[in-house]
């Protein structure tokens, strides 16, 4: 009976080491975006409402409104409501974890930043304020706000995604 109850024991140990792992992990794997974006709007990326695709124009010819990133005005050509696209789960999902992003790569000056288009998160209730993250897919970084993280690979998938796939 005794060796029962050690067994026992040691099974709910056991679970309860895992289930501390698992929390620990899941906090960590997201600790630096949470640092980037903030706890409000990094909830966004996997919680909005609405996502947004914006396509900025570079002409200025066809602007249907602009967006600040990097204290600069970028002109919006295009914007397409992609909340209900396949995959785009996924897509939110690697825009939250810190794996999809460069952090110990260093980014040159902003000012050589083109961001080409760029991703609205919209809450439910409007007044909280939306997030745009703008993306460079040719210096392959992420910018928010005023700051800007290199994203390597990821930066190449969220583009192929995008304007690639036909599925949606």
């Amino acid at each position: 009976m005794n060796r029962d109850k050690l067994l026992v024991a040691f099974i709910f140990g056991v679970a309860l080491a895992a289930g501390i792992f698992a929390w620990v992990y899941q906090y960590n794997k997201s600790l630096q975006v949470l640092n980037w974006l903030g706890p409000n709007q990094a909830h966004l990326v996997t919680n909005a409402e609405a996502v947004e695709l914006l396509e900025f124009d570079e002409d200025n010819s066809n602007v249907l409104e602009s967006v600040q990133l990097m204290q600069r005005d970028w002109p919006v050509s295009k914007k397409t409501n992609i909340t209900n696209w396949k995959g785009l789960v996924h897509a939110r999902y690697m825009l939250s974890v810190d794996v999809s992003y460069q952090w110990e790569q260093p980014v040159a000056n902003d000012r050589d930043t083109q961001c080409t288009y760029a991703l609205r998160f919209l809450p439910k209730q409007p007044e909280s304020g939306s997030l745009v993250i703008g993306f460079d897919p040719i210096r392959r970084v992420a910018v928010c706000g005023s700051k800007i993280v290199a994203m390597g690979e990821m930066a190449d998938q969220l583009t192929k995604y995008l304007f690639e796939t036909t599925d949606h």
